[in-house]
């Protein structure tokens, strides 16, 4: 459906209609699935979205940028390709990449196949499915899986990876050797994940290094599990990361440098962190592009100056 979407040609002409007829319509509610709505109603495909050229009247799809990435899409030639582009017959990329991988294996039992998304929800899996197949985007929200530093070898392209509620207890990998263990990441290969949902899980523990190799990632979370402590270094290779939500975890203490190496952190969601009793006066000095911070307890606030603060009765006790 081309009616209200604003798109060009190989030669810039305007298509499907070049004399814009199909944007004349009443645009304003039309629905937008899958593309970036103007305000005054048109869509555009996400790759005409922070390629430095305004396509909305008013130049809205240029707002922002410094913050866009391509989430569960393909990037190529700094330009994010939607999956429902991937493998349509049309080469998006300049050098083809989003149709030069379309002959896909077989689909896993159970599992849903599209371009190059996989998703296998509610399907009894205990490990991730080792496929011969280039996939961008996986779902194995709903079972019951162990992942191992194994788990991911196939996946090495992976942009997004959604495991929630599915029973995962470790991410620190399996090894004979319990001190070695702690120092092997289950997504040491996934160096270009930008996505990550371990919500909803039976995490406990996160070691030093846990998320080694995932230099990319700007989005991770980690909330509703078990976890009664992280690591000072635990996250300390998320050099990239922007959004972390590690909310509604029993959490004792918070001391230390519990956030050691997130220096690129915008957003922090906390809340509900009940058990929590102990802080660092220096909770905060390694995140020093801290611009929203998402607490239950307005004392948290007295540490770094955020945009975003919720308050209620203090609980906590410093050290």
């Amino acid at each position: 459906m081309d009616i209200c979407v604003y798109d060009t040609d190989s030669n810039n002409l305007m298509i499907p209609c070049n004399n814009g007829a199909h944007l004349r319509r009443p645009c304003l509610q039309f629905p937008c699935s899958n593309m970036f709505k103007c305000i005054i109603g048109f869509c555009l495909p996400y790759r005409r979205v922070c390629d430095d050229i305004p396509d909305c009247s008013q130049g809205e799809d240029e707002v922002g940028c410094e913050n866009f990435t391509c989430s569960g899409m393909l990037q190529c030639d700094g330009r994010c390709i939607h999956p429902s582009e991937v493998c349509d017959g049309i080469a998006h990329c300049d050098n083809g990449d989003d149709e030069s991988l379309c002959q896909r294996g077989p689909c896993p039992a159970q599992c849903k196949c599209f371009a190059m998304a996989m998703q296998c929800i509610h399907t009894n899996y205990t490990d991730i499915p080792q496929v011969n197949t280039f996939v961008l985007f996986l779902d194995m929200s709903h079972n019951m899986l162990t992942i191992t530093n194994k788990s991911l070898v196939p996946f090495t392209e992976i942009t997004t990876i959604k495991l929630h509620n599915s029973g995962v207890s470790h991410i620190c990998g399996h090894h004979e050797d319990l001190i070695l263990q702690m120092f092997i990441s289950s997504f040491q290969r996934a160096s270009k994940l930008i996505y990550l949902d371990l919500s909803s899980n039976n995490i406990s523990l996160i070691h030093l290094l846990c998320f080694s190799g995932l230099s990319s990632l700007r989005v991770l979370f980690l909330d509703n599990n078990m976890i009664r402590k992280n690591d000072d270094g635990a996250f300390v290779n998320l050099k990239q990361l922007q959004v972390l939500n590690i909310s509604y975890n029993p959490l004792h203490t918070m001391d230390g440098h519990p956030f050691d190496g997130l220096n690129s952190i915008i957003t922090l969601d906390i809340r509900r962190v009940e058990s929590i009793t102990i802080i660092s006066r220096n909770l905060f000095d390694d995140l020093a592009n801290l611009d929203i911070l998402i607490v239950d307890d307005y004392r948290f606030c007295c540490f770094r100056h955020a945009k975003t603060c919720t308050a209620s009765s203090p609980s906590l006790t410093l050290s």
